[in-house]
């Protein structure tokens, strides 16, 4: 849908490995998706689909419906920590070795 491919998809590992997840606190790293912007600015989770949705066609409208109507975006960090928590039970859960290291029961 990134007609103008104005958005660059790569995984948390590799985004961890080139050091752009610096500002992210390590236990969320993996957690969560992120949106990074060119000039560094970090949106994760559910804050940061407005954020992506402006770069889509017609994603502008539907951004101003999430983050204008009262109660939508409190809707919308539900369904996404819902999913969130679906996903962690399955089988991408994901815990970098430095987690690991420092967390009892790895």
């Amino acid at each position: 849908m990134d007609m103008h491919h104005r958005i660059e998809f790569i995984s948390l590992v590799e985004a961890d490995k080139r050091g752009l997840l610096e500002e992210v606190p390590l236990q969320r790293r993996f957690r969560s998706m992120h949106f990074i912007s060119p000039d560094g600015e970090i949106w994760s989770s559910a804050n940061a689909l407005p954020t992506i949705l402006r770069l889509l066609p017609f994603g502008g409208v539907v951004a101003t419906l999430m983050t204008s109507v009262p109660g939508m975006m409190s809707l919308t960090r539900f369904v996404y920590s819902t999913f969130a928590r679906l996903h962690d039970l399955g089988s991408c859960r994901y815990t970098p070795v430095a987690v690991r290291a420092h967390s009892p029961g790895y």
